[in-house]
């Protein structure tokens, strides 16, 4: 009987610390809290990735989102419409890109020199 009474004990132990670890990241979902650094009229339409400025990583980010390889806030989902007809698809990363491409080309000193953009490794 003592037996049986301490392994009850040990089990519920068990039980209670495994709940203890995994109830607070299921407490709250992405849409009851988003915390943004700053303000949120600090960003513009297309920084997907919140740093402030528009580049391949925000196209980058969409497509992965479009992917299924990451989820994003639905603030993000906001800024990831860039031409603002209610849907994300390649669209809007295209336009970050072509966006990217004119604003590169028409800012370029030298125009021998090619445009170098940030590598980003493919995370399989």
């Amino acid at each position: 009987m003592k037996k049986i009474i301490k392994i009850t004990i040990a089990l519920l132990i068990t039980l209670s610390l495994f709940l203890a670890a995994f109830i607070p990241a299921f407490a709250l979902s992405d849409d009851e809290v988003e915390i943004l650094p700053g303000n949120p009229s600090d960003y513009q339409s297309g920084d997907v990735n919140l740093d402030g400025k528009i580049d391949i990583k925000d196209a980058s980010m969409i497509q992965k989102y479009l992917s299924s390889i990451i989820s994003l806030s639905e603030f993000q989902k906001e800024l990831a419409d860039v031409n603002g007809d209610g849907k994300i698809n390649i669209i809007d990363s295209t336009q970050i890109q072509r966006d990217i491409s004119e604003f590169s080309s028409n800012t370029s000193k030298d125009d021998d020199k090619p445009i170098e953009l940030p590598i980003i490794p493919v995370i399989r």
